[in-house]
This record gives C-alpha cells, structure tokens and sequence, in this order.
C-alpha cells in the first residue's frame, strides 16, 4: 500500500471524522491505488486498525517495534483507535477465544522428532491449553517420554526467539550466507552424481 494512501486514510478518519464506508467511497471515485481485493469498508478498516503503519509487529497478540519506518505518528494512530471504540467499530474487542495453536506441526519433539500438536482439556473448574508430542500421543509414553508444555510457555519462548532474530537482523543474513555456502560446496558432488547417472542410463 503507497505512504500517501495509508496517511490519506488515517487525516480523513482522524481529522476530517469521515467513516470507513465513505472514505472507501471516496478512494473509489479517485481511482486511487487500491489493495487487491478493491476499496471496501472492510480493506480502510484493516488499515486504520494495523499497527505495522505506527512501525510496530504483531505476533500472539504482543507488539514489538519493527525495523520499518512508520507511515503514521502515535498520536494519530491513537486517536484513530479511540474512533474506532467511539463508533464501535474495533472488532479486536469482539474476537472470539478460539484457539488456533500457531506453532502446531512447526514445532518438533526433541526426543523422538515428531511434531508438537495443539490440544486443548477441561479440568477442575477451567480450560487447559497445551502442546503435546504426537508421536507420545499416538503411540504412548514408551514412544516418547517428551511431556506437555503449556501452549502460552511455548508461544512466548518462540516470540521471543522471533523478536530477537527481527530485532537483530544481521544473524538472519548471517545464516542465508551460511545455507548459500553449503549450497555452493554441495553442488560439485551433485553435479558429478548427476552426470554418473545420465552416463549410465545413457549405457544401459
């Protein structure tokens, strides 16, 4: 989305108190550059409600300075959330407590290699959140002897390790150049395998 469309966006809901339905509306009569799905009310709500145009990132529900520039200032961007409940419009206060276990099959057991799984239980009064080994969960304890972590110990202790590779952005270039030096010294032996093979399909 270009700079000048997103701040557009924000003067008009902020300081002129036009609504969603009517600032789409209007970027519609301009032609003006438009996200993919069009300009609806639901494409300016996305955007006066992202915090990644106040610079910050957003993962489980926590936001972290980003490494990009903001489009927008503090002051504005609060002003348009304090609209947004005004107006009753900030559908973050309506979500539902669904679960969605983001790290399910992402997360391998350390033990036995098996992805950690999502599972939910209800017990003693409440609800209970965890990852469990699958591996443990379908073929029992003398498979695996990895136990169940709480889903928030392990959404939290990934965040972390997330937040810290984006906020330090060279270990990420570090470790593209490594995989590309790998890359580079694996592929002479390839290629020689590659050519004994054609040469012996090519013999039989």
């Amino acid at each position: 989305m270009q700079a000048p469309v997103v701040r557009r966006i924000f003067d008009l809901y902020t300081r002129k108190r036009l609504g969603t339905v009517a600032i789409a509306r209007l970027l519609r009569d301009e032609d003006a550059p438009a996200p993919s799905a069009g300009w609806g009310h639901p494409a300016v709500h996305w955007i006066i409600s992202n915090p990644t145009y106040l610079g910050k990132i957003r993962w489980l529900d926590r936001l972290f300075d980003g490494v990009h520039e903001p489009l927008v200032d503090e002051v504005t961007f609060q002003r348009s959330q304090a609209i947004l409940r005004e107006r009753g419009e900030d559908i973050s206060r309506r979500r539902g407590n669904a679960s969605d276990f983001l790290l399910s099959g992402v997360v391998r057991c350390g033990s036995c290699g098996k992805a950690y799984v999502g599972m939910s239980a209800h017990g003693n009064g409440g609800r209970y959140e965890y990852y469990a080994c699958s591996g443990r969960q379908k073929h029992g304890p003398k498979a695996c002897s990895n136990e169940r972590v709480p889903r928030h110990k392990l959404e939290h202790a990934a965040l972390d390790q997330l937040a810290s590779l984006y906020r330090h952005g060279e270990l990420v270039a570090e470790a593209l150049a490594k995989a590309e030096q790998e890359a580079a010294r694996a592929r002479p032996e390839i290629e020689q395998r590659l050519a004994s093979i054609t040469a012996e399909i090519a013999r039989a």
